[in-house]
């Protein structure tokens, strides 16, 4: 399956975030987040929405584009079917609550561990069903790589 195919199949089923999204091909290229990957694909699949491609997608994976050649009613998305927004919203907080709990510990360098939850990881195995698991990067990694970014800022401490 293409790219573009495989971007089409996961927009199908509910709203996905961009980090979501873009984990889906977060081992192709370097140099981006998987937000950036993510942000990447909705706007190409909106190229091809605006150009009068009939794509069977939900529609609320495309709030806040602006169309020139199309009209569409879209709805503000509710929560990422696979993260819930936790890349979204909760990040920024699980990271200051876990640099709350390091005050305490003295330490030079640390490692970040994480388990998403089981309707995370259930949501994420439907996704790797329908598109395969070609390219596709593990919601676990990039909440540990992520958590681990912004603590290594919030405490100076090399992750």
């Amino acid at each position: 399956m293409k790219v573009d195919e495989k971007t089409i199949e996961v927009l199908k089923s509910g709203y996905i975030c961009n980090n979501c999204l873009g984990r889906t091909v977060g081992n192709l290229l370097s140099g981006l987040s998987n937000k950036e990957r993510g942000n990447i694909l909705r706007h190409y699949t909106a190229f091809l929405i605006d150009s009068g491609e009939k794509l069977n997608i939900d529609l609320s994976n495309l709030y806040g584009i602006k169309f020139r050649n199309t009209k569409l009613q879209i709805k503000k998305p509710e929560k990422c079917k696979v993260c819930k927004n936790f890349f979204l919203e909760r990040i920024d907080e699980t990271s200051d609550k876990i640099v709350k709990k390091l005050k305490e510990i003295e330490f030079n360098t640390f490692l970040i561990g994480s388990i998403p939850s089981d309707e995370m990881l259930k949501a994420e195995e439907n996704i790797f069903e329908t598109i395969g698991t070609e390219f596709v990067e593990s919601v676990k990694t990039e909440m540990n790589r992520e958590l681990g970014k912004r603590i290594e800022k919030l405490t100076k401490k090399r992750f």
